[in-house]
């Protein structure tokens, strides 16, 4: 099994679990699984496209990179990997791998400007919501995020 063969199994795996991944390969070309149009939740019944739509915004900076690190450091590897007719599964083994890295990932911090200490990706999240919910409330404007570290 090549690289290009692995890396296509993963984003298979990552789409059909709903979480989508931005990716552009060497030539510039996107050959990734997140196309917002198919994705979009707005109008469709019992979808939380408000939730659905917060979580894009972490998308690049939480699976994108979890996907690449898995990648880079081969820690995914054929055997991880179940191929069936048309489809493609990570193993027992495989999924545990990857749920491990999104959980390390998540409780990884950096130093948030306005705090002044360091905050989790999933209290980045959280107080990403919070900004959401003053805006709605007509509290204060909302200002989106934008990456500083």
């Amino acid at each position: 099994m090549g690289e290009l063969d692995l890396n296509t199994r993963l984003l298979s795996f990552l789409s059909r679990h709903g979480i989508g991944l931005h990716v552009f390969n060497y030539y510039g070309f996107y050959v990734g699984s997140f196309y917002p149009r198919e994705t979009r939740a707005a109008g469709q019944v019992g979808r939380f496209s408000l939730a659905l739509d917060l979580a894009e915004l972490f998308k690049p900076l939480v699976v994108d990179r979890m996907a690449f690190a898995l990648m880079n450091r081969g820690a995914l590897g054929e055997d991880d990997f179940l191929e069936e007719v048309g489809f493609c599964y990570l193993t027992k083994g495989g999924r545990k791998k990857v749920v491990m890295e999104f959980e390390e990932r998540m409780r990884e911090t950096i130093q948030h400007p306005r705090l002044k200490r360091p905050v989790s990706y999933r209290t980045l999240i959280r107080l990403e919501a919070y900004k959401l919910v003053r805006h709605l409330l007509g509290m204060e404007p909302y200002e989106p995020l934008k990456a500083w570290w």
